[in-house]
């Protein structure tokens, strides 16, 4: 089995993917941020300069982690293409990075083993923002509202990018308390 994870910045994807790893018995592949050595010169240095390293590094990171079985996934690589196209709107990828990166991922599309269920956790951009200060990376801190809220859009087409056999789930996830979490994940299959 292998379960995806996605939702904005700060939404709660960890927590979500610890909690139902157990419960499925899954191995938890968690987003490369701790061990990745682009994510802070990306948001400290110079964006425009890190964000295709950056990108291509999330990618094959992602790609790597769908290839085990049994896995629940802290964003996939459906996921990742999000980003991509952002920084491409925003105008820190240049149209040629971005049409680099969307090769790699149609060369490596072919070989992701099915996903069984992509779940979405969705929250308002406002209750990101709060979480967001709250966790308290540093490199977070300058994210913009304005950042989350296209963000959100590119994320609620990832059902358009997902193979037509995976299960969509979206779940609002700010209002539920513990015992609902567990009961939404109990309902996953």
């Amino acid at each position: 089995m292998r379960i995806i994870v996605e939702g904005l910045i700060g939404v709660g994807k960890s927590t979500f993917t610890e909690e139902a790893s157990k419960y499925f018995k899954l191995t938890p592949m968690y987003e490369s941020v701790d061990d990745n050595p682009f994510l802070e010169l990306f948001y400290s240095d110079d964006p425009s300069r890190w964000a295709y390293t950056l990108q291509m590094h999330f990618l094959y990171d992602r790609f790597s982690k769908h290839l085990s079985e049994n896995t629940i996934l802290d964003r996939s690589i459906f996921g990742d293409t999000c980003f991509a196209n952002l920084l491409r709107d925003d105008g820190v990828l240049t149209e040629d990075e971005h049409s680099s990166y969307m090769k790699h991922f149609g060369m490596l599309k072919p070989y992701i083993p099915h996903v069984d269920v992509c779940v979405h956790l969705h929250v308002s951009v406002e209750q990101a923002m709060d979480r967001i200060s709250k966790r308290g990376r540093g490199f977070e801190s300058g994210i913009e509202e304005s950042y989350l809220h296209k963000l959100q859009a590119q994320v609620m087409q990832i059902p358009d990018r997902l193979p037509k056999d995976t299960k969509y789930i979206k779940l609002d996830w700010y209002d539920m308390d513990e015992t609902q979490r567990l009961d939404v994940i109990r309902g996953l299959l």
